[in-house]
């Protein structure tokens, strides 16, 4: 053979000998030899992307050798070896192998792809499982430090909170501790939460009117078995602490500073 020029890895040699897995043809006084791969021969070489020994399709190879076909991955083919071809894991549209891991593309039921090396990765139905949020282009990026999973980038954009140091999930934000005065920690699952107290409660308990703890200074500031009250209810007074106790059962009400003669 003679391509007119002297470069291994063609199909014509340096010393012009026809080279393994090539075919050359129409090379004469006048015209130089043009060099192809052998489809289907079991040896990868020139501009094939894969061959397995045959020129059937949706076996992993394209009957042209020209592509590897989709949900396939093909390996080992050489100028002496041909490929050998298997379908992806069901998650991936592109992979290396196939395993979840070998995933360079992703298919539409596990759209959102999470690196684990320098190419491939899996693929996932959320990136929240593993800590990472999608970004605009469907990879899993990482959370920020404080968050344990979150919907964005931000510390403001946390879904829950990992570590001692913010345990506690307020509004978005992982903190170290909740607000002493109008919330307490709920707890969702496994995830503190810095929950709003009843709008009568100082501090309290639970969400609830009657989940209160302490009460305000002002205006609800009766403490009646749990709810903060403006007035102690009938059959009660409040005591010097600001506490709604039980008259006695002789007494229809008293209250501190009334005066304290029989019911008439």
């Amino acid at each position: 053979c003679d391509d007119n020029n002297t470069v291994a890895g063609d199909g014509c040699s340096p010393t012009c000998q026809v080279e393994t897995g090539f075919v050359c043809a129409g090379g004469n006084l006048n015209s130089r030899d043009t060099c192809t791969a052998v489809c289907g021969d079991g040896k990868r070489v020139g501009n094939e992307a894969c061959d397995d020994s045959n020129t059937v399709s949706l076996d992993g190879c394209k009957g042209d050798c020209s592509q590897i076909e989709y949900g396939f991955t093909c390996s080992g083919g050489s100028s002496s070896s041909a490929d050998t071809c298997a379908a992806c894991h069901s998650s991936c549209a592109l992979c290396e192998g196939p395993s979840s891991s070998d995933c360079l593309s992703c298919v539409p039921a596990t759209p959102f792809f999470n690196q684990v090396g320098t190419r491939k990765g899996t693929c996932l139905a959320s990136c929240t499982p593993v800590g990472k949020y999608a970004n605009s282009t469907g990879v899993c990026s990482p959370c920020h430090s404080t968050c344990g999973t979150c919907s964005g980038p931000a510390s403001t954009q946390c879904i829950s909170c990992s570590g001692l140091s913010a345990p506690f999930l307020r509004n978005g934000s992982c903190v170290l501790e909740c607000a002493g005065t109008g919330e307490f920690v709920e707890m969702v699952g496994s995830q503190g939460m810095c929950s709003t107290c009843h709008s009568s409660c100082a501090t309290c308990s639970t969400a609830a009117s009657s989940g209160c703890v302490t009460c305000p200074s002002s205006g609800t500031n009766l403490f009646d078995d749990g709810s903060c009250v403006s007035s102690c209810p009938t059959g009660k007074y409040a005591n010097a602490n600001n506490t709604c106790l039980a008259c006695d059962a002789s007494c229809a009400t008293r209250a501190i500073g009334r005066r304290r003669g029989p019911v008439r």
